[in-house]
């Protein structure tokens, strides 16, 4: 455990990982078409990149990331799983269905890859120089070839043959000029003008394949991609889409371009009647997809599983249709599964002004008439692409959300439950200040052990639901997953915020895979709070998995990994003096607040003030606000040091400020904890304060922040005692008078403000 902490906090381990992805992405984008479909043996080259590029990435998310997406993400598997029951039953091609599985593994390795990189022009740059290297080396092979223009216009060969089949290598070279286009138009440094060269020579080999989906896929992005760009002058638009028209027909008129030209004809007289001349490849995918289609709806439900067409057809080979392929091979359902992901990246991008449309309606556009002459679901490239159009629509708008924070309208705190006690405070004095700012709160408590009646008082306004009350305990894990779960639905809030570790862990599970947004909190020291082993992991998933997490201290914040920080954030207790604070004559009384409890440590104070008491004659009493189970503990111990006299309990009383303002001095003995609402409390009346300088480093930064606090260390009671007699002698007879910003700077109004900036970041329109 100690290592993968070390290695957590290595930023040059981080870095370099960063650095082998992106050079593992490139890789594998330029062997794809190099080397993928090729009969050569260097074809082992890119499962190699993908494997390397696998597990550096599971590296990177475990140390430095997370492997949190949306349920969208799980169609792509969900298809290949769908797929597995025709395969079974039908074709048993299990090795084919097995690198459709892979397929599906990869779209997720490029997911978290772009997620790793969070940069669309970094990725789209990776994306264009790996395919201009792969033109390059295209333009070598066949660079005897490309020189005699004359054979090509006579229409004697195709080229590509020896990367994959023509067509093949013309979908690979849409994204080859989709990449530097996209580059060259929205890219706004100068050097985008460098991508001019791989434009060219993708349209240079492009058109050596003869392909005229190619010619019909760059139509759609050039189209698309100017309309982003002109789309506020339309008229601009309109002149240039017509001369780029005038110059294609021209350019449709030069003899290396007779092929296409020449093909389209022939293709059209095909399938619509008229001309002489029929061609083969046209009408025989024509039949094609009667023939799946036929196949489809024979057996519509589970198709008849991976390599289906090519067996049952008779024709011994894909259908060159995906529709039909995939109507055939895994049925009406299956091709519903399919096209979906594509479906919902539209709808998302549309909904949401965050996303770059443009790229999602030109690869959308793209694969939907491909679909009429290319078999998709086996292609490397299409599962890259998607992964990128995911990483546009849900991870990147994210990003972009944090500029335009959402307006919050709702928002559900989940807690243990509202008894006394700091985390509550701050539930209580957040909902009401929310309550008062016309945010609709609802506050959850998932644990109460008696009759819920919050101890921090509510505004009218807000709802307390308690879920635990009255259950059978044996039913109470899963029942309180579950009505937590079907409560927050119900309450359709716009994020969820979760205070203490269990709570994190059940508010994260009650959520999984769902659209609201949750944000956790850390109240305590991280170090020490859950000693459980098994919570303590699932708390570090639920702040992986959630949508913002709200610190304390730096200290608290340190304690995790790269990729929680990247999205947390500082967030002091909001403190509202709701008093008038006038002191009179100074009582003999030291003070102390808080849950009887080991991380409390009053045992330490008990020790410390009996040594004090034999300095200061028995003239102060101790007396501790709170309850616990220690508490009969302390008692025997007050009894043990013999003072009984001068020690006294005063149970949870929430209106101590007002009995206690004058008191002498405060005590905080703690072990441990997060920022202590009672240190801040008893400074704002003006008493001096005495604490242990505990982790995680809430009393320390209160003395940098300027405020005057004797600081001890930890389970020191020569210490702490010699500290209780120094305070008080120099504050004898005066009240600390230095306190008077705490109000500014922990100010309920400013906190809040604060806190509606951040999740209104984190509750992002399109989770």
């Amino acid at each position: 455990m100690k290592l993968i902490y070390n290695l957590q906090k290595s930023i040059a381990l981080q870095k370099a990982l960063r650095i082998a992805i992106i050079i593992l992405l490139f890789a594998y984008v330029f062997l794809i078409p190099s080397f993928g479909e090729a009969s050569s043996k260097l074809n082992v080259l890119v499962y190699a990149a993908m494997s390397l590029l696998a597990v550096s990435v599971i590296l990177y998310c475990f140390l430095f990331g997370d492997f949190k997406s949306n349920k969208y993400a799980l169609l792509i598997p969900l298809f290949a799983i769908f797929a597995f029951i025709g395969t079974a039953v039908y074709s048993h091609e299990f090795r084919r269905w097995l690198s459709l599985l892979l397929l599906a593994v990869s779209f997720y390795v490029f997911i978290f890859s772009f997620k790793i990189i969070k940069n669309k022009f970094l990725i789209t740059h990776i994306i264009s120089v790996a395919f201009f290297c792969f033109s390059v080396l295209f333009v070598i092979h066949y660079r005897n070839e490309l020189i005699h223009f004359s054979d090509f216009a006579s229409g004697k060969f195709r080229l590509g043959d020896y990367f994959d089949n023509p067509n093949g290598v013309a979908a690979f070279e849409v994204v080859g000029f989709a990449a530097p286009l996209y580059l060259l138009l929205f890219y706004k440094k100068k050097r985008r003008f460098f991508h001019v060269a791989p434009l060219v020579l993708s349209i240079a080999v492009g058109v050596s394949t003869g392909s005229r989906s190619y010619i019909l896929a760059i139509a759609i992005f050039v189209l698309v991609l100017l309309f982003f760009v002109f789309k506020k002058h339309k008229w601009k638009y309109l002149i240039v889409v017509a001369v780029l028209i005038i110059a294609f027909i021209g350019f449709l008129q030069l003899s290396f371009m007779s092929t296409i030209k020449d093909r389209f004809i022939i293709a059209f007289q095909t399938i619509f009647g008229g001309g002489d001349k029929i061609e083969t490849s046209t009408l025989t995918r024509t039949i094609w997809l009667d023939y799946g289609l036929f196949l489809g709806f024979k057996n519509g439900i589970f198709g008849y599983g991976t390599n289906g067409f090519s067996i049952y057809s008779g024709v011994g080979t894909y259908a060159h249709n995906n529709f039909a392929e995939v109507i055939c091979d895994f049925g009406f359902i299956g091709l519903l599964i399919f096209y979906s992901p594509l479906v919902i990246l539209l709808v998302y991008a549309f909904k949401n002004k965050n996303v770059d449309k443009s790229l999602i309606i030109s690869f959308v556009a793209y694969y939907i008439i491909i679909s009429f002459s290319n078999v998709l679901y086996y292609k490397k490239i299409y599962y890259m692409i998607l992964a990128f159009l995911y990483y546009l629509v849900f991870i990147e708008c994210k990003c972009n959300s944090q500029e335009c924070p959402r307006k919050i309208r709702k928002i559900v705190f989940t807690c243990d439950s509202m008894e006394s006690g700091g985390a509550e405070k701050v539930i209580a004095t957040l909902s009401n200040e929310f309550a008062n700012r016309k945010i609709e709160v609802t506050v959850i408590g998932i644990a109460d052990k008696f009759e819920p009646k919050p101890f921090y008082k509510l505004d009218g306004s807000i709802s307390y639901i308690s879920l635990n009350y009255g259950l059978s305990k044996r039913t109470t894990l899963f029942k309180r997953i579950l009505l937590l779960r079907k409560t927050i639905k119900k309450e359709q809030p716009d994020i969820v915020i979760s205070f203490l570790p269990h709570v994190n862990v059940y508010t994260w599970l009650s959520l999984l895979w769902s659209e609201i947004p949750f944000v956790v909190s850390e109240r305590n020291d991280p170090n020490y709070d859950p000693k459980n082993l098994l919570l303590r992991i699932l708390k570090r998933m639920s702040f992986v998995a959630a949508d913002g997490c709200v610190f304390q201290t730096q200290e608290a914040m340190n304690f995790y990994k790269q990729s929680i920080i990247e999205k947390s954030v500082i967030i002091s207790n909001p403190f509202k003096q709701n008093l008038n604070v006038v002191h009179k004559e100074k009582k003999n009384v030291i003070l102390s607040i808080g849950r009887l409890s080991e991380q409390k440590n009053f045992a330490l104070l008990l020790s410390s003030f009996a040594k004090a008491n034999q300095v200061l004659n028995s003239k102060y009493v101790l007396r501790i606000y709170g309850d616990g189970p220690l508490k009969e503990e302390l008692i025997a111990k007050v009894n043990e040091l013999n003072i009984s006299e001068i020690v006294e309990f005063r149970g949870n009383d929430n209106e101590w400020q007002i009995k206690e303002m004058d008191d002498a001095l405060f005590v905080l003995p703690s072990n441990y904890e997060g920022m202590p609402n009672s240190l801040i409390e008893a400074l704002s009346l003006g008493i001096p304060c005495v604490s242990t300088n505990c982790p995680c480093g809430g009393p320390k930064e209160l003395v940098n922040l300027g405020f005057n606090i004797s600081l001890v260390n930890v389970n020191d009671c020569d210490g702490l005692s010699d500290a209780i007699i120094n305070t008080l002698q120099q504050y004898s007879f005066t009240f600390d008078n230095n306190n008077t910003n705490l109000c500014n700077i922990f100010d309920v109004g400013k906190v809040c403000d604060e806190w509606i900036k951040y999740i209104g970041r984190c509750s992002y329109e399109n989770r």
